[in-house]
């Protein structure tokens, strides 16, 4: 994660290649980083397996699977191959259940779910087929060697804020249509809206939507203050910088 010490400057390298820095006093936003990425063929080609029209992955801090296998799903790795100046590994329950194959360098890891979850191990490192990973202490960078067949997409960043709750971020240009018609509460860096989110019979849930010129994020509360704003909305208007630079801008 690469910091900006001077103006407290935090700087995400997403995988697609672009540059999200946010910057919030007195707020530790270096806590936990992730994101959703899709490696996407623009046309399906004839004989194409439908698997690999639409890749699904998850770039996460490194050995962060090594919990979801062991805590989430209580499963082991099964399958390890040194590549890329990394390790490929393929993991699954003992009962076969639920399986997950990820790539992972020095400082990131990128994971897919496995549709068979007993497949073999070249199988399941063949939905890695073609892409190239750079890993470096800001992000994890997604590179399709048929970039002209192919998109790698970034569906959204999301940041853990200690005492706040989940930051997920998007890009402007992907999600201006959940930016309401009307103004929010206007912040340092851009608006806040609010809407609820629970079902009539449940606990009141409350979800904040923030934009700028460049991002849409959302925000939800964590534990048990998914009702409570208030420790959300202090966040949002602490926040003294906030974008999403495309490598292509």
């Amino acid at each position: 994660m690469a910091v900006t010490a001077q103006e407290k400057v935090i700087r995400y390298r997403a995988p697609d290649g672009s540059l999200i820095s946010i910057a919030a006093s007195g707020y530790d936003l270096t806590d936990h980083w992730s994101a959703d990425v899709l490696v996407r063929l623009r046309r399906p080609y004839a004989g194409v397996p439908k698997g690999r029209q639409l890749r699904e992955f998850h770039v996460a801090p490194i050995h962060n699977y090594d919990g979801v296998l062991k805590e989430v799903i209580n499963g082991r790795w099964v399958h390890t191959v040194e590549s890329q100046g990394g390790t490929f590994l393929v993991g699954h329950t003992d009962e076969g259940e639920q399986g997950i194959a990820i790539w992972r360098g020095r400082w990131h890891e990128i994971a897919t779910w496995l549709a068979e979850p007993r497949m073999a191990g070249s199988r399941a490192l063949s939905y890695f087929e073609g892409l190239q990973f750079k890993d470096a202490p800001d992000g994890l960078r997604v590179i399709s060697q048929a970039a002209h067949a192919e998109d790698v997409e970034v569906r959204d960043v999301d940041v853990y804020v200690p005492t706040v709750g989940l930051l997920s971020i998007q890009p402007v240009t992907k999600a201006h249509q959940l930016v309401p018609s009307w103004s929010g509460a206007k912040t340092k860096v851009g608006e806040i809206w609010r809407e609820e989110t629970s079902a009539p019979d449940d606990p009141t849930e409350i979800l904040l939507l923030h934009a700028t010129s460049t991002t849409v994020t959302t925000l939800n509360g964590e534990g048990n203050n998914k009702g409570n704003e208030g420790p959300r909305v202090k966040f949002l208007q602490a926040l003294t910088e906030l974008s999403w630079v495309s490598e292509k801008s």
